[in-house]
């Protein structure tokens, strides 16, 4: 069984080297940021964008089999990294397990 959640992203502002991203990644791609940072793990999700100028919605998943997704919960927010840089945050709508 795999978890899809549904969220809505809130980006950051652009800050070089501090916070943000110049710009959201292009619709149709493939986006992986890390969406738990632990001292052991860093865990990703997995989304293909949307058209970000239209819509902040997305439906992503972990990007590991192995991701420890009971730690996704409805209604809460997430920090979204590229790298070691916060560039986004996710807040949890919804999840569909099949």
């Amino acid at each position: 069984m795999k978890t899809y959640y549904i969220g809505e992203i809130t980006w950051l502002p652009y800050v070089k080297n501090v916070s943000g991203r110049k710009a959201p990644p292009a619709e149709r791609t493939r986006w992986d940021p890390q969406i738990i940072r632990d001292p052991e793990a860093l865990w990703s999700v997995d989304m293909i964008c949307p058209d970000f100028s239209k819509t902040n919605r997305v439906i992503f998943w972990m990007f590991s089999p192995d991701a420890p997704t009971e730690r996704i919960c409805v209604s809460e927010t997430y920090g979204l990294y590229d790298g070691p840089i916060e560039v986004a945050k996710v807040l949890i709508l919804g999840k569909l397990v099949l």
